[in-house]
């Protein structure tokens, strides 16, 4: 994954995920409206869950919690995040771009 770069489409909303290495990631708004950043550097954690199947978190400066489900198999991405009481759960796709 290290190098690659992903789009997370849910629809009303996108991110484009560069993963810079084994702990680093730079996200982007890519559609949407968002009140906070519109970008920015993450240290990530990734843990395999099965083949082609990867979970994906990071904590943005914010306190955001992101939580990701990464399925290479279909092409789907599942995101949870968390900010105080409230969650937010996203799904969509999930794209390699070149």
């Amino acid at each position: 994954m290290v190098g690659s770069t992903y789009l997370f489409d849910c629809g009303d909303s996108a991110y484009e995920i560069t993963i810079e290495s084994g702990t680093e990631l730079h996200w982007k708004l890519f559609k949407g409206d968002y009140p906070g950043p519109q970008e920015d550097q993450e240290t990530y954690y990734k843990s395999k869950i099965a083949d082609g199947i990867v979970l994906m978190s990071w904590i943005e400066a914010s306190g955001l919690g992101v939580y990701n489900v990464l399925n290479f198999n279909n092409s789907t991405v599942t995101t949870h995040a968390r900010e105080g009481d409230t969650t937010h759960i996203n799904k969509g796709k999930v794209t390699r771009l070149p």
